[in-house]
């Protein structure tokens, strides 16, 4: 509401007396897909979970693992991974890349997140 109200104090006072219930149902209905939207970024999570820093010869095995783990993987998915996740392009972008639709993106990056661990945990 709070968001509302704001959009409404930053609204023209002249075209709101002519569509004052249109105007407030559309910043209302605006307003809640922000929210969503705001809302699903928030679950789209990095890889890397762990908090505390590690050595430089850590960092290398790591890596190296990552590496490794990657050749395994199809070289598509591979591309994808690396682009979404060392070059931080959107899932958006991905979609418009690849020429599929983004729900494809995040479930493709899903599994190939769940093969990574799988493999570099071996």
């Amino acid at each position: 509401m709070q968001t509302v109200f704001l959009r409404l104090m930053n609204h023209s006072a002249l075209e709101l007396t002519q569509t004052a219930e249109h105007y407030l149902r559309r910043a209302a209905t605006n307003a809640a897909i922000d929210i969503l939207r705001r809302k699903q970024s928030a679950r789209e999570t990095s890889l890397d979970t762990s908090p505390e820093r590690t050595s430089p010869a850590k960092d290398a095995l790591l890596k190296e693992s990552l590496r490794r783990a990657l050749a395994k993987l199809d070289p598509e998915d591979a591309q994808l991974f690396t682009l979404r996740n060392l070059d931080g392009f959107s899932y958006e972008e991905l979609a418009a890349m690849f020429g599929i639709e983004r729900g494809t993106v995040a479930s493709r990056l899903h599994r190939v997140r769940q093969d990574l661990l799988v493999w570099m945990n071996r």
